[in-house]
């Protein structure tokens, strides 16, 4: 007999994409340019980014968590969409942390600016 899949493999799985996430948002952050005061602040767009996106994604890994209490087993439709809902999460910290100085901007920064839920 097959056992049925359990929702707690996928939220390790989701536990794991979310820490990979906030490690991505820190390898962005550079130090100042000279060690003052003065050059560090004037790095505070950059931090108030980072600020904003960890936030962000520690409220989706907490709503992630309340919402899988309540499931009870893995079906092949929750899968997709768990991978779907990581997939717009990792697009946050793609534009979060100084987007100015990102890959493929704008086009990239406004694909995953609509895929971000409202």
């Amino acid at each position: 007999m097959v056992r049925k899949a359990t929702p707690e493999r996928l939220n390790a799985f989701s536990d794991g994409v979310f820490a990979v996430l906030i490690t991505v948002l820190v390898l962005e952050l550079r130090p100042p340019e000279r060690p003052t005061f003065e050059a560090l602040l004037a790095l505070w767009p950059t931090w108030l980014a980072y600020g904003v996106s960890y936030l962000f994604i520690a409220i989706v890994w907490a709503n992630h968590h309340y919402l899988m209490r309540y499931s009870v087993e893995a079906t092949p439709g929750l899968l997709w969409f768990n991978f779907a809902h990581l997939f717009r999460c990792r697009c946050f910290p793609l534009h979060g942390v100084d987007g100015r100085e990102q890959i493929g901007a704008p086009a990239g920064l406004l694909l995953c600016r609509g895929l971000l839920p409202c």
